[in-house]
């Protein structure tokens, strides 16, 4: 029925219309208020979980000696070896002389006065005996020096060419080498089974051999010339023999290691001051944060705050209130650098203990984040989805009114029209009798 909007009776019925659906919709506008709460609420959420995310960060780079308890080293002399050392190499000075490098063993032959000839080296089989194993290499009249050297060369563990050395004459010499350093990577070349050329005849230019070393007097072995954990997370590397011995200093590196406390203190405060922004309630504003009121979320600070102010054992030191970092009242920490490095110092092994222990703080909180709070099935992931359930229903709400509004506004349209049709009806009947009456009384 087309809308005849107070045509007849005058009324701004498109005004009544809007009024009494807009009185309606307050209840659609006050979920569409819940769903805007909710919604910043889920951010919120997943803002925290990030802080938590980056707290675990900070928490992973101690809480283990060989990522938190960094040495520093320093040598007397550079250039001659290259020291690198581990949490857990014990302070204190190591002379380092080295006596022998570790080298591979290498083998040549006699010189040829050309190497592209087929059949210069004969025919038959070369036995390449190395470390303890022997190959094969069938050699025939078709191949030349540069074959020979090919084919031995892709043999397992050892390499082959053919060198010139610019002799007038004999410039050409095969040469073999072992790949590994180490006296027990021996090699030996066999070719008396060479007929019809002449055999290459090989002989020892390098002897396979250990590498040696003296490390505070002591003499130290090695197959190659990495001399590993012989201090524990001591590793050397040789690049020369050295004429007299070269002192390693090692020391607790307490910049590196204090970093690294200050930088879990801080990611702990970013989420704690994200907490107390987004659970601040003013009461004479009427505002207050996404978080305001979500036990899941006070839960976790709660018991994070918990961990913090709890006992570990680590002999000496029981938590971290001992070493410098200790709670204000906001919930954020305060770290103390100035005691924290004191007790590093007089303490090493007891402070990073605290921390770095399998029961210590930082692995205790690791397993909390892991297990409890950003696993797929943890609080977070458990009051998301409670809040992103609560979402739908009200998206579902809201849908619903929408349709009713929307069958109310086309009823009163529809009621409102079929008025304005029967008064316009009765005062065209109104007007014809009055037309009627008034001819008759002429």
């Amino acid at each position: 029925m087309p809308a005849v909007d107070g045509i007849a009776s005058g009324l701004d019925t498109t005004g009544l219309i809007d009024a009494i659906v807009g009185a309606a919709e307050v209840p659609k506008i006050m979920l569409e208020a819940d769903l805007a709460d909710v919604e910043a609420h889920i951010d919120k959420v997943a803002e925290f979980k990030t802080k938590l995310s980056s707290l675990q960060t900070a928490l992973e780079d101690i809480d283990s000696l060989e990522e938190f308890g960094d040495n520093a080293i320093t040598l007397s002399d550079e250039g001659w070896i290259d020291v690198e050392v581990g949490a857990e190499t014990p302070p204190g000075s190591y002379d380092i002389e080295v006596n022998e490098l570790a080298r591979s063993a290498m083998q040549i032959s006699q010189g040829y006065n050309d190497s592209s000839s087929a059949g210069l080296l004969g025919a038959g089989d070369i036995i390449v005996e190395y470390a303890g194993g022997n190959e094969t290499v069938a050699v025939d009249l078709t191949m030349t020096m540069e074959d020979v050297a090919e084919e031995i060369d892709a043999l397992d563990g050892v390499s082959a060419y053919v060198m010139d050395t610019g002799d007038s004459s004999t410039p050409y010499r095969l040469v073999v080498m072992g790949d590994d350093t180490g006296a027990e990577n021996t090699l030996m070349i066999d070719t008396s089974a060479l007929t019809g050329g002449t055999s290459p005849g090989f002989s020892e230019v390098v002897a396979p051999q250990d590498a040696e070393i003296e490390l505070n007097g002591i003499t130290v072995y090695s197959a190659t010339n990495e001399v590993n954990d012989a201090i524990p997370g001591m590793d050397i590397t040789l690049t020369t023999t050295t004429t007299s011995p070269i002192t390693a200093t090692v020391t607790r590196d307490t910049d590196a290691i204090t970093a690294k406390v200050e930088a879990f203190v801080d990611a702990y405060n970013s989420m704690h001051t994200f907490y107390n922004l987004n659970t601040d309630f003013d009461a004479d504003e009427g505002i207050r944060g996404a978080l305001f009121g979500d036990g899941t979320i006070r839960g976790i600070v709660d018991q994070l705050g918990n961990r913090v102010s709890d006992n570990y054992s680590a002999d000496d030191y029981f938590g971290l209130g001992n070493i410098g970092i200790n709670t204000k009242q906001s919930g954020n920490l305060e770290f103390d650098s100035t005691v924290f490095e004191e007790q590093l110092v007089e303490n090493p092994e007891d402070v990073l203990a605290l921390f770095a222990d399998d029961e210590g703080f930082a692995k205790t909180v690791i397993a909390d984040l892991d297990e409890v709070y950003l696993s797929d099935d943890g609080l977070i992931e458990t009051r998301t989805e409670t809040l992103e359930d609560t979402v739908e229903s009200l998206e579902d709400a809201i849908d619903q009114i929408e349709e009713r509004l929307e069958n109310m506004e086309e009823r009163l349209r529809s009621q409102f029209t079929y008025m304005e049709t029967v008064l316009g009806s009765l005062q065209s009947t109104q007007s014809q009798l009055g037309a009627l009456l008034g001819s008759s009384d002429d």
